[in-house]
């Protein structure tokens, strides 16, 4: 079993400025706009470094989908909703699936409802769990599915629109874009045999077809009875019984087995956004919320497992590099993190004095410090993210202090861009300057309450100038292996 591997305590605090309004970090290259993309746009070369910071000069070229291009499939974050990436706020436009597929590109995203999560309670009767040493099953197991499932249906809606005449047998090689906790459990997906076994994504599909039915029939219900059956479906239901099981073909398997010589055949590459890569450090004051699931899927695939740059098992030159030969191609892995806010020091712990800013409670600032608490331990002060997941277990850039996918192919660090995309109003921020909103600047006030958003919701991960900041990234790791 390879060694097990946590999150490094979190850096110093950094020198703390005059004001509790430099805790954030405002872009001005992009906003939550995509400047038109639907018109068409600039087709981006690649980025020349495989490390990438955004900078606040000029906006980043758009990228299109490049010839050979696979599918993508999204994986959703904890606690999100298929919608959140295809309709977010009932707005068609802006969601990061549309917006992809107006760059050129097929794209699938993880059917789930948010209700779905409840499931993740499955876990909780589970002594391992309580101990800090569960696996993906049975919390998280569910999920890894439905993954299965949309990497099925990304697969056939591809050759549908590109195999014609003498390709028209090619099967593509999925590139998995996955938000927050998806990064973590598509890894887990690409080593995990269990899924790859023949029949598994069509048993996945039906039991995925079964379970949608169930939840709308649930919702029909109303009130308590909704919340009851609801509560059933998620939490007790099988779909290894009754009528379910005697409809699937092949049985679903009901927990991980885990694969280190080769990742998920139908997977290209990674690509994780803003994504907690390590659990908390023993002794760092934080409990592993996915009850030691996060700390398993390190052990089995530490690092960016399946990349190009692991190594072999220590022999000869000669013999480990015909073992990279026999090697699968290898997966492409991407990290991509915020730096957006800075956690504020403590209310209690204030010190006008010493110059130290004190964010106002519901600020953003002191959202963010107990949020990296949470996700990496210590105080949470002076941390940098993207107000959720703190930078250093997000990125794998080591001069940004990243630590979260050693090996990663490329590293993408995000000025001013936020976890999840949110409108305006969640937290109390500042204006940009007391002048702009003394002067009555309405986009001045919008820019700075949004972290550079002109139209009421933060730049995120899917929104359009950062969408081209990693897909550049993206494109020049894999063209170059093509």
């Amino acid at each position: 079993m390879a060694t097990a591997t946590t999150t490094a305590a979190p850096p110093p605090p950094a020198a703390t400025t005059a004001t509790w309004e430099d805790l954030y970090i405002i872009p001005s290259s992009f906003d939550d706009d995509d400047h038109g993309d639907e018109e068409g746009g600039e087709q981006e070369g690649g980025s020349s470094a495989a490390t990438t910071t955004a900078t606040t000069t000029t906006r980043p070229p758009r990228v299109l989908a490049w010839p050979n291009a696979g599918p993508i499939v999204i994986l959703p974050g904890f606690g999100n909703d298929t919608e959140d990436y295809e309709s977010p706020f009932g707005d068609a436009r802006r969601g990061l699936a549309p917006r992809l597929r107006r760059r050129g590109f097929v794209v699938e995203t993880v059917r789930l409802r948010r209700r779905d999560w409840l499931r993740v309670a499955r876990a909780l009767g589970s002594p391992a769990y309580w101990r800090g040493q569960a696996d993906v099953a049975p919390g998280y197991y569910w999920y890894l599915l439905r993954v299965a499932a949309a990497v099925r249906r990304a697969e056939k809606k591809w050759m549908e629109a590109n195999n014609e005449g003498e390709n028209k047998e090619e099967k593509p090689r999925v590139v998995l874009v996955a938000h927050s906790a998806g990064g973590w459990l598509g890894r887990a997906f690409l080593g995990d045999a269990a899924l790859r076994a023949a029949g598994v994504a069509e048993a996945a599909q039906r039991e995925e077809d079964r379970a949608v039915a169930a939840l709308g029939r649930a919702t029909g219900l109303g009130g308590v009875r909704e919340a009851l059956a609801t509560a059933v479906e998620v939490l007790f239901s099988s779909p290894s019984s009754g009528r379910a099981a005697e409809e699937q073909a092949t049985p679903l398997p009901s927990a991980p087995r885990p694969c280190v010589e080769e990742p998920h055949p139908s997977v290209a590459a990674l690509v994780t956004l803003g994504t907690p890569h390590l659990p908390p450090a023993p002794g760092s004051g934080a409990r592993d919320v996915t009850g030691g699931a996060l700390a398993w899927v390190n052990e089995q695939w530490p690092g960016a497992f399946f990349g190009r740059r692991r190594r072999g098992g220590g022999g000869a030159a000669e013999e480990e590099e015909e073992q990279q030969r026999r090697r699968p191609s290898p997966v492409v892995y991407v990290t991509v993190a915020g730096r957006a806010v800075r956690g504020a020091p403590a209310e209690q712990s204030s010190d006008s004095s010493s110059g130290s800013p004190t964010a106002p409670r519901g600020s953003a600032p002191s959202y963010a410090r107990e949020a990296y608490k949470a996700v990496a331990g210590g105080q949470g002060a002076g941390v940098v993210g993207d107000a959720v997941v703190p930078l250093h277990v997000a990125s794998s850039s080591e001069e940004d202090g990243g630590v979260g996918l050693p090996g990663a192919d490329a590293s993408v660090v995000l000025d001013g861009v936020w976890h999840s995309m949110s409108r305006l109003g969640s937290f109390k921020e500042p204006p940009p300057s007391a002048s702009g909103a003394a002067a009555g600047d309405k986009r001045g006030r919008d820019e700075g309450r949004a972290g550079g958003s002109r139209r009421g919701v933060r730049p995120w991960y899917g929104s359009g100038g950062a969408i081209d900041q990693w897909l550049a990234a993206l494109k020049e790791e894999t063209t170059r292996r093509s």
